[in-house]
């Protein structure tokens, strides 16, 4: 359980606020009061980058200052306050600060703590919460998401939410498909440590641009309607008791509408079943190595479009350098007419003698782009590679992480 707290907890995001700010960057004072000099509109932006504590002792400087706490949408961390003091203590100071400060909160951040150890994962959420028009972002932990046939449904509901994760809390599909359908500027989507609640995950959305399954599992992903749609991550999904060696894929992957997804992985071998369209894509495990080579298999491939007019960047790991894998290297590096980057991961044992068997695979002309760039680097390190990383939409390339050493790099120029 200690595992799974630390990951939903590795998974919320960064305070909004801090504590170790430091309050005054002058050393001298010379008695001037500048910032009530400032327009409310400002004053407001400084209030609500405060501490609870310290934006609500704002309000005794003046009545000025007490209008623009009560007007300003103020961060709430429970954490932040009288941390040495007893739940009751915090409870109380939560309800006054609600009650008296009639302006929306911009963020709250609530820990609901139990005194026996592990706390269960099945505690109902109220269905307050689902009323919050005003929501931006949603995180939810360690609840049972509530009922929702008997809410109100449509684009209504949240109008402003645009990120909603699911951090090890039971969820209906009936109630995924009600919180979808009540997002229209839904873009993020997320489930943390979440294995078979929903079963059914249906994506819809006009906004809907980033998708995680994260330590999670569900019985069926469909991306059914999901135009906007730019990447899709299933990392580690598959629940402790998973068997490679299971006939069955344990998790089906549909893809039916998604003309802008850019970014799609970790597909694992033995848990994914890949359906596009109509086109299902899977692979057969060998109890062993049949010792086949499949060069002739490359030599005969027909040219194929989308290697041939969209590829830009090959990664290849674990590059052992046998005929199979060279025949595939020729077989890309031939055809495809946009490629910029190919980069070999090298395994422990090539290390040794890759310098003169790979350099006359690289040498073999032609190569189908004007030009590229060869990089052959040594064993991968997974350095940065987290929840932040892979729902960045900044970031280009979530799975490019840094690598050991970098053994040789060349520019490949087409005949």
């Amino acid at each position: 359980m200690d595992a799974v707290r630390h990951c939903v907890l590795s998974c919320l995001p960064a305070p909004a606020v801090t504590r170790a700010g430091t309050l005054s960057a002058a050393d001298d004072n010379d008695g001037e009061d500048r910032i009530s000099a400032l327009p409310d509109e400002l004053l407001r932006d400084v209030v609500s980058r405060l501490p609870i504590k310290d934006a609500a002792r704002t309000a005794v400087l003046s009545p000025r200052w007490r209008r623009v706490w009560r007007s300003t949408p103020l961060v709430l961390y429970d954490a932040h306050l009288f941390p040495s003091s007893s739940e009751d203590a915090r409870v109380a100071a939560i309800h006054r600060i609600l009650a008296g400060h009639p302006c929306p909160l911009r963020t709250v951040h609530l820990d609901l703590v139990f005194i026996s150890q592990p706390p269960p994962v099945d505690m109902p959420l109220p269905v307050d919460i689902l009323r919050c028009t005003e929501l931006r972002r949603l995180y939810l932990g360690f609840f049972h998401f509530p009922d929702t046939r008997d809410l109100p449904n449509g684009a209504g509901v949240f109008p402003h939410l645009r990120e909603f994760v699911v951090l090890n809390t039971c969820m209906e599909d009936r109630d995924l498909d009600h919180m979808l359908a009540s997002s229209p500027e839904l873009e993020t989507l997320a489930f943390v440590v979440s294995y078979g609640m929903p079963e059914l995950v249906r994506l819809l959305g006009k906004k809907l641009k980033c998708v995680l399954f994260w330590l999670s599992m569900a019985e069926e992903l469909a991306v059914v309607d999901a135009p906007s749609l730019e990447r899709l991550i299933m990392w580690h999904t598959h629940p402790p008791q998973f068997d490679e060696s299971d006939d069955e894929p344990r998790m089906r992957v549909k893809i039916a509408c998604a003309p802008e997804l850019k970014v799609l992985g970790y597909l694992e071998l033995g848990a994914h079943k890949l359906q596009i369209e109509h086109t299902v894509i899977k692979s057969v495990i060998a109890d062993k190595s049949t010792g086949e080579h499949y060069a002739e298999f490359f030599e005969k491939l027909s040219p194929i479009q989308c290697v041939r007019n969209n590829i830009k960047k090959v990664v290849l790991y674990k590059f052992h350098m046998d005929i199979s894998e060279v025949a595939f290297l020729k077989f890309m590096t031939q055809r495809a007419d946009e490629l910029q980057k190919l980069t070999l991961v090298l395994p422990d044992e090539a290390l040794v003698q890759v310098s003169q068997d790979l350099l006359g695979a690289l040498a073999i002309p032609p190569w189908a782009s004007k030009e590229c760039v060869v990089l052959l680097v040594g064993p991968i390190v997974e350095r940065g590679w987290d929840f932040y990383r892979a729902s960045d939409l900044s970031i280009d390339d979530p799975f490019l992480l840094e690598h050991e050493q970098e053994l040789f790099c060349l520019v490949k120029k087409g005949e």
